[in-house]
């Protein structure tokens, strides 16, 4: 697998992915993102980690859902919005939020 530093692309999408890495590394991957291409598009998929996540992981027997997870949904989302504009939002099930987002322009 290619260094995503190497590839020319105009969307990323993070789907569940966002949630294992600390703060630090969001905003140092999302910088490197916009220095790439300051015009992509970011999907951005966000477990609430809600009650009714846990009820589903434990019917799927999923037991380590979640596990290691080092940033939690409404810091994640608050990361996203101090580097970009939200475009849209919609929920699935109740369980994750998937974002659109386009980078500010004066950041």
């Amino acid at each position: 697998m290619k260094d995503y530093k190497t590839i020319d692309f105009n969307i990323v999408i993070f789907n569940h992915v966002l949630m294992y890495m600390d703060s630090e590394e969001i905003k140092k991957t999302l910088n490197n993102i916009k220095k790439k291409n300051k015009f992509c598009k970011v999907v951005v998929g966000i477990s609430r980690q809600s009650f009714i996540n846990k009820i589903a992981s434990w019917a799927s027997l999923n037991f380590s859902a979640h596990v290691g997870t080092k940033t939690n949904p409404k810091n994640q989302f608050k990361i996203l919005q101090q580097h970009m504009d939200l475009i849209s939002k919609r929920s699935v099930f109740n369980m994750t939020d998937i974002y659109l987002f386009k980078f500010k322009w004066n950041t």
